[in-house]
């Protein structure tokens, strides 16, 4: 059995709710689990895993030695975890998940929780310069607040999420600003901040870098404004590091599902709520990537509107495929399918597979751009095709 299927049945094994961090915390000192000199943690709506990844990839090419743990993954676990941009081994990956089972005994965690220790462990053993960190979700019980990071980081908060986080975006910005400390750096990524968020800086006298609105000179295939978070978190973690060299590494860096443009004939992007959608659509727009026409291939979990997805691009649509996902975390695609033909007037079909969905969009719109969007899960499927290796 394969490392991700077996942590795969891992994930069946263990309870999934949020459990309190005192546990995870009184784990990590027994786990002797030791901290590197700085750590940066990242949450937000929207645009994490892109600033940890420029991040990690800057402080690496000037010489520091980085962990990067994120989530979710695409298509294996080992993208979660890595040293210096190289993923976790699977034998290393497995070999410290059991050292993390040996050592919890009768203590209730939950996969994430486990998964992250596992992280930490591994991190630590490795003896590391810097951490980088992204929430999974939220930020306040997240097993990345269990340390005090040296710089914080909160991308931008919006409506995703709302049966956890809480129903609107002050109750969002609350749990996300749990990761915040006394006398901390933090860097904001969005022009309006929520008042539950403000409420926290003041009171922990937080030290606020505010990201502005301005538009980047350079034409990069990545989240400008990720590429602006990651800047100032260079600027302020070590400035001697050059914006020469910053932009070096940044042009040098690739980010599955993210704005992924592939030889100008697949774009893969991971958006999954309402303001990603709108970067997306502002993405495809600035490079004209809809003057020979766009066909979508779609889906999303079952906590989405799908309608909602769609509406921002459905105009920029010739054609719009589902294809089937065996994954239970994912809406029935007949589902999707009655909801598309009840409110627009595109083309929707259903294929067994994205292999077909891709082949019958070929067959039939050979010039269009394919657009693959809406769900981690539908963009680690693209990726895991042989032809991904061919384009």
């Amino acid at each position: 059995m394969s490392v991700n299927n077996w942590l795969n049945k891992k994930v069946k094994e263990y309870n999934q709710e949020k459990i309190d961090l005192s546990i995870l915390k009184d784990l990590i000192l027994d786990l002797e689990i030791s901290i590197p000199k700085k750590i940066i943690s990242i949450v937000g709506t929207n645009g994490k895993g892109s600033t940890a990844n420029l991040i990690s990839k800057i402080l690496k090419d000037n010489s520091y030695s980085v962990g990067l743990y994120t989530s979710p993954h695409l298509i294996n676990y080992n993208e979660r975890i890595d040293i210096n941009r190289i993923n976790i081994n699977d034998e290393a990956l497995k070999e410290y998940f059991l050292k993390i089972e040996k050592k919890i005994n009768t203590r209730k965690l939950n996969f994430y929780q486990m998964l992250s220790l596992t992280a930490f462990k591994y991190f630590s053993d490795n003896k590391l310069d810097i951490w980088v960190l992204e929430a999974g979700l939220g930020g306040r019980l997240d097993p990345i607040n269990c340390f005090d990071a040296d710089l914080s980081i909160i991308t931008n908060i919006s409506l995703d999420h709302q049966e956890i986080l809480g129903s609107d975006t002050d109750s969002i910005g609350k749990e996300k600003a749990g990761i915040l400390r006394n006398n901390q750096k933090l860097i904001f990524g969005a022009k309006k901040i929520p008042e539950s968020v403000i409420k926290m800086i003041n009171s922990l006298n937080v030290d606020l870098y505010k990201i502005d609105n301005q538009d980047l000179e350079e034409d990069l295939h990545i989240n400008k404004n990720a590429v602006k978070i990651a800047t100032k978190a260079i600027e302020l973690i070590d400035p001697k590091i050059s914006k020469k060299n910053i932009f070096n590494s940044i042009r040098n860096t690739k980010i599955l599902g993210r704005c992924d443009l592939i030889n100008n004939e697949f774009l893969v992007d991971v958006a999954h709520n309402e303001d990603a959608i709108k970067n997306l659509k502002s993405f495809i727009k600035s490079r004209s990537l809809d003057e020979d026409g766009i066909a979508a291939i779609f889906h999303c979990s079952k906590s989405k509107n799908p309608i909602s997805l769609i509406s921002p691009l459905n105009k920029l649509f010739s054609e719009l495929r589902i294809p089937r996902i065996n994954n239970f975390r994912l809406l029935d695609e007949e589902y999707i399918e009655e909801s598309f033909n009840n409110h627009f007037e595109i083309k929707v079909s259903i294929d067994e597979t994205i292999e077909k969905s891709i082949k019958e969009i070929k067959l039939l719109k050979p010039e269009s751009l394919i657009l693959i969007f809406g769900s981690f899960y539908l963009a680690g499927e693209f990726y895991k095709l042989p032809l991904y290796k061919n384009v």
